[in-house]
C-alpha cells in the first residue's frame, strides 16, 4: 500500500472536511433496502492511542533511557501517520505536530508551521474547509472573555480557540488528567480536530487529552505514575496496554512485564478511587488470570510490593519496538 510495506488504512468516526455556515439536511426515513455489516472507526482517542502504540511510545527497554526527546517523539508519530491512510489520503497529510522550539530559528520555525497549517485556509470547489488534528504537548489552557485558548508547548505563535461551552465540557470531561497536571504528576497530550475560523484563527471543533510519563509513556490515572516510575527506575522492559475506544481500561492490565520469562506477567492496580463500575471490570480481569499476575491494592498499602523477578533480559520481543528507542 503506497510502497509501505506495513501500511493500513483506518477508518474515523470524525470528518476533515467542514462546511462553513451549513447543515447536515436530514433525510425522511425510508424503509431500508439493505442490510450492511456496522465497520469500527476510531475517534480521536482512538487514533491518538494508535499513533501512539504504531511509533512505540507506550513500550519501554532500558536502552530507551535519555532517547525520548521531544524531536524524537515527533519524529516517529509523523513516520506513523505516513504508514496510515484515511478517507483517501495519507495521514501524514492532515496530522500538525509542532517542531522543536528553539531560539535561535523563531522566524524560521514560525513561517513553517504557517505553510504547515495554510492547508486550512484553502477551501475545496464546493466550499468544504479542510481540517487537520494538531498534536502536542499541553502548555496551557486559558478563560478569555471569548472563550477559552489552548496552547501547545513549542507553539508560542499560534494559541487554538475554544467556545465557552466546549471548553466547560473539556475541563469537566477531563477533570481528573487536568488535576494530575496542575499537580505535575503527569505531562498532557492534546490532540485537536482543528479548522481555520478565519484567516490564522484556529477554533477546536474536538478534542482529547492524554496522560503521559516523563518518558511519554501513557497512563489512564495519576496513581500509575508511580508504577511506571518504578518499572523505569528498576530498569524493567514493559507495556502499557492502550484502551483505544474501550470507556473505562478495568478489564485491562494496567502494565504488561515483559522480563519475566516465556510469558508476559499482568500487573494491575486495585485503587480505591476507581469508579465502581471499572473497579468491578478489574476485579473480574484479575480472577480471570489468577495466579498469571501482580496485584497492587493501594487501600492494603501505599507502597507499591516488590515486583515480579526479572528472568533475563529482553525475553519477548517488542513489535516495533525500534522506534520508540532512537
Amino acid at each position: 500500500m503506497f510502497g509501505v510495506p506495513d501500511g493500513v488504512e483506518l477508518r474515523l468516526d470524525f470528518p476533515l472536511t467542514r462546511r462553513v455556515g451549513r447543515s447536515v439536511a436530514i433525510a425522511d426515513r425510508e424503509p431500508p433496502v439493505e442490510v450492511t455489516v456496522a465497520r469500527r472507526q476510531l475517534s480521536l482517542r482512538g487514533l491518538l492511542h494508535y499513533l501512539w502504540d504504531r511509533a512505540g511510545f507506550n513500550r519501554w527497554r532500558p536502552r530507551m533511557q535519555g532517547k525520548r526527546s521531544y524531536w524524537v517523539l515527533r519524529k516517529f508519530l509523523l513516520q506513523a501517520c505516513e504508514e496510515v491512510e484515511s478517507k483517501g489520503l495519507r495521514l501524514a497529510e492532515r496530522v500538525f505536530i509542532p517542531e522543536s522550539f528553539s531560539k535561535d530559528r523563531v522566524a524560521e520555525i514560525a513561517q513553517r508551521h504557517k505553510e504547515a497549517l495554510a492547508i486550512l485556509l484553502s477551501p475545496e470547489a464546493d466550499l468544504q474547509f479542510k481540517m487537520m488534528i494538531a498534536i502536542g504537548e499541553l502548555k496551557e489552557l486559558r478563560a478569555t472573555a471569548l472563550g477559552y485558548e489552548l496552547l501547545l508547548k513549542h507553539l508560542p505563535d499560534c494559541a487554538l480557540f475554544l467556545d465557552q461551552k466546549a471548553g466547560e465540557r473539556t475541563k469537566r470531561a477531563f477533570e481528573a488528567e487536568l488535576l494530575a497536571w496542575s499537580a505535575g504528576q503527569a505531562k498532557l497530550i492534546a490532540a485537536c480536530l482543528v479548522y481555520a475560523r478565519c484567516e490564522h484563527i484556529y477554533q477546536i471543533e474536538s478534542l482529547t487529552l492524554m496522560m503521559t510519563s516523563a518518558h511519554w509513556i501513557p497512563f489512564d490515572h495519576a496513581y500509575e505514575k508511580d508504577v511506571v516510575d518504578k518499572l523505569v527506575a528498576e530498569q524493567r522492559v514493559f507495556l502499557k496496554p492502550l484502551r483505544y475506544e474501550t470507556k473505562h481500561a478495568g478489564k485491562f492490565p494496567n502494565f504488561l512485564l515483559l522480563d519475566v520469562g516465556a510469558r508476559p506477567v499482568a500487573l494491575d492496580i486495585l485503587s480505591a478511587f476507581l469508579p465502581a463500575q471499572e473497579r468491578a471490570a478489574k476485579m473480574r480481569a484479575i480472577a480471570a488470570r489468577k495466579a498469571n499476575g501482580f496485584v497492587w491494592d493501594t487501600a492494603q498499602g501505599a507502597v507499591i510490593p516488590q515486583l515480579p523477578a526479572l528472568a533475563r533480559r529482553e525475553v519477548l520481543p517488542m513489535a516495533r519496538g525500534s522506534l520508540g528507542e532512537r
